[in-house]
């Protein structure tokens, strides 16, 4: 994850917290090289924006901002057999104990009516959809009296299988009268056309909802293209998206900010990174991930002085480090042979209890 090596361990640290100062200048001077550079620990694609869990992922995470977020499915496999288990045991015990009270038995009755509706809707969608080798919408059976619900789930269900079929079905529902504010929709549209790279279709599809929402527009539309961009590295293309986003007074969230200096990151774009960056603090919000990277540009840059600078504003700004923050402030300083104020990096980082964390890391 990071070109630094570090010989350096817990032990370094004496119980009054002095940190061996051979220690931080075998760090710095034995295995950091000037060329070397730590590459940011965030990464848009994790969709996991510091700040919030999101921070980018399918989109629909980041959109819908908060309608979903990436996660890693083998990660959480364990915890859900486990809490599954869990489960039948509770239930289990509770037949034991004879708990059948009345309240039980509502919160029963309500569960079955729930499951009950949920398997009628899963039998009606179905009825609309066609499979002769590919999942397809049966436009026979389908009128302008369909539920905006149902619309949604299919056009959710063709995204998954066929770019084609799902521009087809949206325009059924425009034909239909089923797109007014209808901003999930929009949304997965936007999203199909991102991953084809439709700039042109994309562009007209935004002017169609800014003229649809007007002032209820937010930001899920903008980081819908925005994480595109993020995923395919086209650095002037989301800096094209968030301008658009600025003139149609729409604001940015964590989000937004976490994907555009990733994204500038990788492509060493440093007059792009500090408008984003200004911005950011102009509207008042704190992403972890945004710090780093700009301190990482600076630093990859050899501008020294203006990544102090950023350091200086992580402080400022009252930021909660975390584990990527320290690293590329250690390697600000280690990169310029600043061994004191390594040290001192090192210490606060041990106080703030990240050091074993990032020992780990690094080796």
């Amino acid at each position: 994850m990071t070109s630094l090596r570090f010989s350096v361990s817990p032990e370094t640290f004496d119980s009054s917290n002095k940190f061996n100062f051979s220690a931080v200048n075998s760090l710095c001077y034995s295995h950091v090289s000037r060329a070397s550079v730590v590459n940011s620990s965030n990464r848009v694609d994790r969709i996991k924006v510091y700040g919030f869990k999101f921070e980018l992922s399918s989109i629909s995470a980041l959109n819908q901002m908060s309608e979903e977020t990436t996660l890693s499915l083998s990660s959480n496999k364990n915890r859900v057999d486990e809490s599954l288990a869990e489960q039948n045991l509770d239930f289990r015990q509770a037949s034991v104990k004879g708990s059948h009270g009345p309240k039980n038995e509502v919160k029963r009755e309500k569960g079955l009516k729930c499951s009950s509706r949920k398997s009628r809707w899963v039998r009606e969608l179905e009825n609309l959809f066609v499979n002769d080798g590919e999942l397809d919408v049966d436009y026979s059976v389908i009128g302008s009296d369909l539920s905006l619900e149902h619309c949604n789930d299919i056009l959710k269900r063709l995204e998954r299988c066929s770019d084609v079929k799902t521009l087809r079905f949206f325009e059924w529902m425009r034909s239909n009268g089923k797109l007014e504010r209808n901003v999930s929709a929009f949304n997965l549209v936007l999203r199909v056309m991102g991953w084809r790279e439709d700039w042109d279709g994309a562009e007209k599809l935004v002017q169609e909802v800014i003229a649809d929402l007007g002032c209820e527009l937010n930001y899920q539309v903008f980081n819908t293209l925005i994480y595109a961009c993020c995923k395919l590295g086209r650095v002037e293309l989301g800096g094209k998206w968030f301008r658009m986003m600025l003139e149609h007074e729409v604001q940015p969230n964590i989000a937004t900010f976490g994907m555009l200096m990733g994204l500038y990151q990788k492509g060493w774009n440093v007059e792009e990174a500090e408008f984003t960056f200004s911005q950011m603090r102009n509207f008042g919000i704190l992403c972890q991930s945004a710090y780093s990277s700009m301190i990482t540009i600076y630093t990859r840059l050899n501008l020294y002085e203006k990544a102090e600078e950023i350091i200086g504003l992580l402080k400022e700004d009252r930021v909660r480090l975390n584990l990527d923050n320290w690293l590329v402030m250690i390697n600000a300083y280690c990169q310029q042979g600043k061994v004191d104020d390594a040290e001192l990096v090192l210490v606060s980082c041990k106080k703030q209890g990240f050091l074993q964390t990032l020992l780990h890391t690094i080796h």
